[in-house]
């Protein structure tokens, strides 16, 4: 793992940094996630949502020995 095949979570759990090899995550900050949540819904029930439900929150990529390096394949 790491050379031929990379895994990834999506949760950002700590204990991923005790596995072996540790793996590599991403971490959302969820209390933005649930305020953008939030926002959208506010703005549905007032008449005002926009056409498309998509909001983007910034995650960290915490990068462990689970996933390799890019080759461009």
């Amino acid at each position: 793992m790491g050379r031929d095949l990379s895994v990834i979570s999506y949760d950002g759990i700590n204990e991923g940094a005790y596995a072996r090899p540790g793996l590599t995550t991403y971490s959302v900050d969820h209390r933005a996630a649930g305020a953008a949540l939030v926002d959208l819904l506010v703005e549905q029930l007032h008449g005002s949502a926009p056409e498309t439900l998509r909001k983007l929150v910034s995650a960290d990529l915490i990068g462990r020995e689970s996933a390799g390096p890019y080759i461009g394949c």
